[in-house]
């Protein structure tokens, strides 16, 4: 798995993208969503066993939003015209 690595100057040396496309490149998309399910389901059932409704949500919420931005970052994949989004606060005049 390709981290994103900073120079001595915090100035970025790995892009977000080539993180990206290292995370398409081990599994299929079906095996990222049922690692990240894996990962996450214990969790979740000790909440709920614990009677912590807050902790539940959140971490529900969580778990919905990676999911999203796994299929995303699939597509982008399987779609080459998608573009990423840019970050926010930069311009490209």
């Amino acid at each position: 798995m390709q981290a994103i690595q900073f120079n001595d100057q915090g100035e970025l040396r790995t892009t977000p993208q080539e993180v990206i496309s290292d995370l398409c490149t081990a599994p299929t998309r079906e095996e990222a969503q049922d690692a990240l399910w894996a990962w996450v389901q214990p969790v979740l059932l000790e909440c709920h066993r614990q009677q912590q409704p807050a902790r539940v949500r959140s971490l529900t919420a969580f778990y919905e939003q990676l999911e999203q931005l796994v299929n995303a970052v699939y597509h982008m994949r399987e779609d080459p015209t998608v573009a990423p989004p840019q970050p926010k606060g930069t311009r490209h005049d």
